[in-house]
């Protein structure tokens, strides 16, 4: 069942039903319910949606598009295109009269790769896509790269999209429909534990008790969110030693920064909030 993101489904909808080439940033921190929106969005739609993959820009153009020839033109399956320019302008032959969404999730995957990639994505939009009645959606989890190579002045991309989504978690409120047979009580705790993350709220089954629940997710080496905390650190950063240790300083009560530099003899430069974003 979805729940919520009924303004984020506004701004979606609103802006497929514009006429022309339309494009659309969604980025938020992960598990927070991006790819789970953009789904939910297209149900329904002529659409093709591809999550990039962790490999080269050659093996993600043929992955790309062998879902948007499953997606758009199925009878053409088992064709391939290993070049982005060859491919963008099959996509534009593709794509004439009717409105179609093409959905590229996780983007920093393919760019981080290839330097070259967003510039030649910009050209592939400027001289193709623009021109046809297509809707973008692009979409990122590493918010500093979204913010600093997709949304800002200085990137290849800035002046091309329409608008932007930065996808928080849900509030209470929200938080509390994915639990409805549990108390107030009990809605308040799953929201204080699962930061109202959608992924995390997913886990939580209100059949069975709140305990039960907390201790098979949390405290069970084979629970999701067991492991989770160090699954993020090796996601998001270069190097973890460092995050670790400031993260067990943080558990033992040290709450300034002086006093967590003490603990894992750091300068406190090297564990301020600033020196963290800039590793992101």
């Amino acid at each position: 069942m979805f729940i919520g993101r009924e303004h984020e489904m506004s701004v979606l909808e609103k802006t497929y039903n514009q006429p022309g080439f339309q494009m659309t940033v969604i980025y938020g921190r992960r598990r927070v319910g991006k790819s789970t929106l953009i789904t939910e969005f297209i149900k329904g739609k002529r659409a093709s949606y591809y999550i990039a993959a962790k490999s080269s820009l050659e093996d993600n153009v043929k992955k790309w598009s062998a879902q948007f020839i499953s997606d758009i033109v199925p009878e053409m399956e088992g064709v391939e295109f290993s070049d982005l320019e060859g491919f963008f302008k099959f996509v534009g032959n593709s794509c004439k009269d009717e409105k179609t969404v093409i959905a590229l999730d996780e983007i920093p995957y393919i760019a981080e790769v290839d330097e070259s990639f967003l510039s030649r994505f910009q050209g592939a939009i400027d001289s193709i896509l623009s021109k046809k009645n297509i809707y973008l959606i692009i979409s990122g989890s590493a918010i500093s790269f979204m913010e600093k190579k997709i949304l800002s002045e200085k990137s290849p991309l800035f002046g091309r999209r329409d608008n932007q989504i930065f996808l928080k978690p849900f509030d209470y409120l929200d938080s509390a429909k994915f639990v409805p047979n549990y108390n107030n009580e009990e809605k308040a705790v799953v929201f204080g534990v699962t930061g109202g993350v959608a992924k995390y709220l997913t886990l939580f089954d209100d059949s069975v008790s709140l305990d039960d629940n907390l201790i098979n997710n949390f405290f069970k080496p084979s629970g999701y969110l067991y492991e989770e905390p160090y699954n993020l650190l090796m996601q998001e950063f270069r190097t973890v030693n460092t995050y670790n240790t400031v993260i067990e300083a943080c558990s033992g009560g040290a709450n300034k920064v002086n006093e967590i530099a003490d603990k894992v003899h750091e300068s406190t430069a090297a564990v301020s909030y600033r020196r963290i974003r800039r590793a992101v």
